[in-house]
């Protein structure tokens, strides 16, 4: 959450080798999550890979169910396109506890379900949540991607007030912790592109789309559905 994913990374390399990985299910999910934020699609996929095949079927050091744990990385990853992406979602919603550190991302997972599913009002509910407990713990990553999105449904509906309370919220909270340029912000920085544009800004809008393009080498398919919305979206 502080940004020292370098660091995590050079820890998980201590068990990156045959056996290992099958056999500790936590730290599979985990690298998987770090290789994908750093865009790195190859190595997350054989991470998931390696905790859906986990021998070990105990519970998470959260107390979560491992599919839970399991359903939220693939969520994201959708590795087999969107057709699982619901399921994904339920699964992670009904196993990952409140106290969970992964508690909004599970939530994110679940607006990203809406969306797929043309429910943009059930979808921002589900992202509003998700800010509400990434806040309380200061996840910015949860923080940025749920403030983004909610930012560009708001734009979709006409709303650039919210739009532009949601990206400056945002912004500010990356800033503050320097992960101005995390794979995590990369759907934020596109919504205030387009909330500048919308508000007569155009300045503001290179300066955003400045930040957007830096980001574009690890927005891959490792995270697709905001590697997506971030390159329509600009």
């Amino acid at each position: 959450w502080s940004g020292r994913i370098a660091t995590v990374g050079r820890w998980l390399a201590w068990f990156d080798r045959d056996g290992e990985r099958e056999r500790r299910d936590a730290l599979a999910v985990i690298a998987g999550w770090v290789h994908a934020m750093e865009g790195r699609t190859r190595e997350g996929r054989r991470w998931l890979t390696s905790a859906e095949q986990s021998v070990d079927d105990g519970p998470m050091p959260d107390g979560a169910s491992r599919a839970s744990w399991v359903a939220v990385l693939r969520g994201y990853m959708a590795p087999a396109g969107m057709e699982t992406l619901a399921s994904d979602a339920r699964i992670a919603l009904a196993g990952i506890p409140d106290e969970s550190p992964f508690r909004q991302g599970a939530l994110i997972l679940g607006g990203f379900a809406a969306i797929a599913a043309g429910t943009p009002e059930a979808a921002d509910a589900q992202f509003a949540e998700a800010i509400t407990v990434a806040e309380a713990r200061r996840a910015i990553p949860g923080l940025s991607i749920a403030l983004g999105e909610r930012a560009l449904i708001a734009l979709g509906r006409g709303d650039v007030a919210a739009a532009t309370r949601h990206v400056e919220s945002g912004l500010a909270a990356v800033r503050d912790a320097g992960m101005d340029e995390f794979v995590a912000s990369m759907t934020l920085h596109a919504a205030a592109t387009r909330v500048a544009l919308a508000n007569g800004s155009p300045s503001e809008a290179r300066l955003a789309i400045a930040r957007v393009n830096r980001m574009r080498p690890i927005a891959t398919a490792a995270f697709p559905i905001p590697s997506l919305q971030m390159r329509f979206a600009t």
